[in-house]
């Protein structure tokens, strides 16, 4: 492990059907010395949507491992995430993803929520996004590090996205336009 560094550990759990219900993670921290310093445990629960079979809720749970004392998961997230709709342009597409966390008690029990954002995709192209070349488990993976990458899950390519939340003090908007290859693959624009 390098200098100041994070080393992890997921175990993905399937249903019958094939499709991840969990990720089971564990992450250690290292400081510049290499020295471990912190440990953590954190679980992804996976929902779908019993129509279209897409994920459509994703709750985390995670805590800090301290020696000598009995571990229990302290912080949660939940994210919704929402399609665009049969009729309309951009059908099966992620619209928009929100999420919401707080603290979870000493007897397991979520808290209020502390803190709001919402990541709203908009503008798609009819062309092929690159990340339906991906594994599922790989893409639904960046999107838990990074709240943008859920766009990952569209079949197309969204050239305008907003990020607004309630600690936030205006919306964030950016745009993109892309460039694409012979087979109407995505090669350049919003990739993260």
């Amino acid at each position: 492990v390098a200098n100041d560094s994070i080393a992890y550990t997921q175990y993905f759990t399937y249903n019958n059907t094939g499709k991840i219900i969990s990720i089971a993670e564990t992450r250690a921290v290292y400081d510049t010395l290499g020295i471990n310093t912190k440990n953590f445990k954190t679980l992804y629960s996976m929902f779908y949507n019993n129509t279209s079979g897409k994920v459509d809720s994703i709750t985390m749970k995670k805590g800090q491992e301290l020696p000598g004392q009995t571990f229990h998961y302290n912080e949660y997230a939940i994210s919704k995430i929402n399609y665009f709709a049969p009729g309309t342009a951009y059908i099966g597409n992620v619209q928009k993803v929100k999420k919401s966390k707080g603290e979870i008690d000493s007897s397991g029990n979520f808290g209020p929520i502390m803190e709001e954002f919402e990541y709203s995709f908009d503008n798609y192209d009819d062309k092929i996004s690159p990340y339906v070349l991906l594994p599922f488990g790989y893409n639904l993976h960046t999107m838990l590090e990074n709240d943008l990458a859920s766009y990952h899950l569209s079949p197309n390519n969204p050239r305008v996205f907003t990020i607004s939340g309630d600690t936030l003090p205006a919306p964030i908007v950016q745009t993109t336009t892309y460039t694409y290859d012979p087979q109407k693959y995505a090669l350049t624009g919003f990739f993260g």
